[in-house]
Formats: C-alpha cells, sequence, structure tokens
C-alpha cells in the first residue's frame, strides 16, 4: 500500500529529506514555483487535508507546466531570431553558444513534463485508492 508521508514531519527532518530524499527513504514527485511534493515513504502519516492539498498542487503544477513551457519556447524563439538579424553564422561560436543553451532548455522541459506527468499519474492513483478505501468502508458498515 502506498503511504504518503513528511508532510507532518519536523521542518529539520523535511529539510534533511529535501536535501536527500534517497537517504530519507522518501521519493519526491513534481516541480513548479510553489509545488509541495507529494512524498512516498518515511514514518510520519499525512493527515486528509494535507493529502488534498497535495494532490491539489500535483494538478496545478500539470496546468502551469503548458504556459511555462510555451514561455521556454517563446523566449528561445526570440533569441534565435536575434542571432538571425545580426547576421551570426551557423559556425560562429555565439551560434553554437546558443545552440548548446538551446538543446539545455529543451531537455530540462521535458524533463518537468516528465516529473509533472508522473506527479499527476500518482495523484490520480492516490484519489482511486482512497475512493477504493472508502467504498470498501461503506459496504463494511452496510
Amino acid at each position: 500500500m502506498l503511504e504518503l508521508t513528511n508532510l507532518g514531519a519536523a521542518p529539520a527532518a523535511r529539510a534533511a529529506a529535501a536535501a536527500s530524499p534517497e537517504a530519507a527513504g522518501v521519493a519526491s514527485v513534481g516541480s513548479g514555483p510553489g509545488f509541495r511534493p507529494l512524498e512516498v515513504g518515511g514514518s510520519d502519516a499525512r493527515s486528509f487535508p494535507d493529502l488534498l492539498g497535495a494532490i491539489d498542487d500535483a494538478f496545478r503544477a500539470q496546468a502551469g507546466f503548458e504556459e511555462r513551457m510555451r514561455t521556454r519556447l517563446g523566449d528561445l524563439d526570440r533569441e534565435g531570431a536575434a542571432l538571425r538579424t545580426r547576421g551570426v553564422k551557423a559556425g560562429d561560436e555565439e551560434f553554437m553558444d546558443f545552440q548548446n543553451k538551446r538543446l539545455g532548455a529543451l531537455l530540462e522541459i521535458q524533463m518537468e513534463g516528465h516529473r509533472t506527468a508522473f506527479g499527476v499519474q500518482i495523484a490520480s492513483k492516490l484519489i482511486e485508492h482512497a475512493s477504493s478505501g472508502v467504498r470498501t468502508t461503506l459496504q463494511t458498515q452496510a
């Protein structure tokens, strides 16, 4: 069974888990400004409102990803157009620096997309498990 943890942990313990998730037995999912990661592992159980907040954060991160991606790609397009306008040739050092920066930015976008998709996938599984638990509880009470 999947256990969400560490939200209620002491700030020092959470800081240690953020610095080295592997050492703390925590897997962090998600990205973006203000994103509170879903954490799996550890020993402190999350409260239900905190769980709902983490699920909401995962879906908000997904919604903001598209806008961040469009902004980054637009910035790269404008920078490339500025280089062409100045007459920078394909073999010039400045052009090669731009290409390296562009490829790095595209990899960052891809990684953020994978992290965001994984966060949404985990949140969806949590919702599925929670609804299954509620259904089982209601069936046993009937």
